[in-house]
């Protein structure tokens, strides 16, 4: 019996750092390449430690001046869903291109960073699901070509750093 609450009580301080774990980073790097691909996916930037599994909501998507070898260089949304907390594309060189289809959706958590230097050809939804201020969306004059969520509890809040230009639906719930 005391083998079994010592056990219960190490499983319950596991559960609790982990769920207490900051976002993980996830650089891309290597140029073109397919969202789901965890080759393209490291800790660092331009670093060589790369993660096991895809980015989920709880963690940070950036991509950066390592992440692209040449002009033009497209990442592709390859599964229905895509999760990340903040997608960031400052410091992003060569014009890259995020590419997805009408029947997939971007979730994120957090915040949205686009640049003017980049192609925004997402076809597809974009969901926000924050739970808390000081989240911002920077659309970098890009349209959302669907419909775009806002599914946040009573603490969301998110800055509007530019316009947005939406060619659907604005659904906030």
């Amino acid at each position: 019996m005391r083998n079994a609450l010592k056990l219960l009580i190490i499983t319950c301080l596991l559960v609790f750092i982990a769920s207490a774990l900051p976002a993980a980073d996830y650089y891309w790097v290597g140029g073109n390449g397919n969202w789901s691909d965890i080759t393209h996916w490291r800790t660092t930037s331009g670093g060589n430690s790369q993660h096991n599994v895809v980015p989920s909501g709880a963690d940070n998507v950036i991509f950066d001046a390592n992440s692209f070898t040449g002009a033009g260089q497209t990442v592709t949304l390859d599964a229905p869903n895509v999760y990340c907390r903040d997608m960031n594309w400052t410091g992003a060189t060569g014009t890259p291109r995020l590419v997805g289809t009408a029947m997939q959706t971007i979730n994120i958590s957090g915040s949205l960073i686009l640049i003017a230097a980049m192609q925004f050809n997402h076809l597809g939804d974009v969901t926000f699901t924050g739970n808390e201020g000081g989240l911002t969306i920077n659309a970098a004059g890009f349209r959302f070509r669907k419909n775009l969520n806002f599914n946040g509890g009573s603490m969301s809040a998110w800055t509007l750093a530019s316009g947005i230009a939406i060619d659907s639906v604005l659904q906030c719930t």
